[in-house]
């Protein structure tokens, strides 16, 4: 059995001042059972702002097929992406804020 993955991703520009940029993902798996019944999207908005930068993150699962694996697969997604973001605020707080200065 081959299991085909997709990734689709997007991003869109607004504004010439005060600029915001937003990153759109879609992860989809097919031919592996229980994988092939949804679809993981992810939105990162990225905005400028008087005091620095503001990242809102928002993803989850978009399911295309029933099954009764639907809230362990929901909660999993939203597990493992609070996780990998969490992580990567406690990476971005230790970086210096001027680096070109040190």
């Amino acid at each position: 059995m081959v299991a085909n993955a997709t990734t689709k991703q997007t991003l869109q520009r607004y504004g010439d001042y005060g600029m915001q940029i937003c990153f759109s993902t879609q992860f989809e798996i097919e031919g592996i059972s229980m994988a092939d019944c949804f679809v993981m999207e992810e939105r990162i908005l990225i905005e400028s702002t008087e005091g620095g930068i503001l990242m809102n993150v928002a993803a989850g699962s978009n399911f295309t097929k029933k099954t009764i694996y639907k809230p362990i697969i929901a909660t999993t997604v939203k597990g493992s992406t609070k996780k990998i973001w969490e992580d990567f605020v406690d990476y971005a707080r230790k970086l210096p804020v001027h680096p070109e200065e040190e």
